[in-house]
């Protein structure tokens, strides 16, 4: 079970790597600036520690998985009908939008995910930058499946198909896509996803599908008229992957002394991030 979960995982690095050198040469090719050399390392570099870190979850996750598929499955899938393969996967993105809007919501969840959106620039690259905290509550949202049945094998292909469907969305040299922006995530939504205007925060949690974000109002489209700028309302500025990894966790934990009384404690973590015992909006 361990290679099975980890050999995809580890391949997904040098595959990116070489998509960010592709996507740089086009895009000098295009005349346009879309990379930032000291930005691209250090989201590499979080990417690698990300993966080796993530290593553990990983496992963990599809023992978990097993375990509860083994004891509580109610459905036997037949893995060679199409069917399976499909409903598992719409299953799976409904389950990683949930996961994903948990990450932007929910201020100790935003503490793992916030890594992600560290950076100022928008391409390839950014797709690497993936938090090293997040394993340890994920693997929780995908258990519905484990219930319904769903095989670990199964549940582990899906998951990466998912996974690396997001990569090629992190770019700014694909424009609009016509009627795919009504079924699909595409690089137009996901930039909005990464915007810090005011019209771009929480929208667009979709992995594969937008279909979801249109169904619970989290969808927004790329403005042509307000072009988006990327990155943390309060900017990050170190270069420090695992600086980048802990210092919300450090804030949050920094805030939550400062406070009074338990309920207030409490809330620093589990309350959105613009929560503020004072009741005015921090900036996320």
């Amino acid at each position: 079970m361990p290679e099975f979960v980890l050999s995809p995982n580890i391949l997904v690095i040098p595959i990116l790597i070489t998509l960010v050198v592709v996507e740089l040469g086009i895009s000098k090719a295009m005349g346009r600036s879309v990379y930032n050399f000291q930005d691209s390392i250090t989201s590499i570099n979080i990417g690698i520690m990300s993966q080796f870190v993530n290593a553990t979850g990983a496992v963990i996750s599809a023992f978990m998985y097993a375990v509860i598929e083994m004891k509580y499955g109610t459905f036997e899938w037949d893995m060679t009908n199409p069917l399976t393969w499909i409903f598992a996967l719409l299953l799976y993105d409904f389950l990683y939008y949930w996961v994903h809007r948990t990450g932007h919501e929910v201020n100790m969840f935003w503490a793992s995910h916030i890594t992600h959106h560290s950076s100022d620039e928008f391409n390839l690259s950014t797709a690497l930058r993936q938090a090293s905290t997040g394993f340890y509550f994920k693997w929780i949202f995908y258990m519905p499946l484990a219930v319904l049945g769903i095989p670990v094998q199964v549940f582990v292909v899906v998951g990466l198909i998912d996974l690396l469907y997001q990569v090629w969305v992190h770019t700014r040299l694909v424009g609009r896509l016509g009627w795919i922006e009504y079924v699909l995530v595409t690089p137009s939504n996901h930039r909005v996803h990464h915007g810090k205007n005011d019209y771009c925060i929480d929208k667009n949690y979709g992995g594969m599908f937008c279909a979801w974000d249109r169904m619970f109002g989290t969808y927004a489209d790329e403005r042509e008229e307000e072009p988006i700028v990327y990155g943390l309302k309060k900017k990050l500025n170190s270069w420090n992957p695992v600086w980048s990894n802990l210092h919300y966790w450090a804030s949050m934990f920094k805030k939550a002394g400062r406070q009074d009384n338990w309920r207030d404690k409490l809330m620093c973590f589990f309350a959105p991030p613009a929560w503020s015992p004072d009741g005015r909006s921090a900036p996320k």
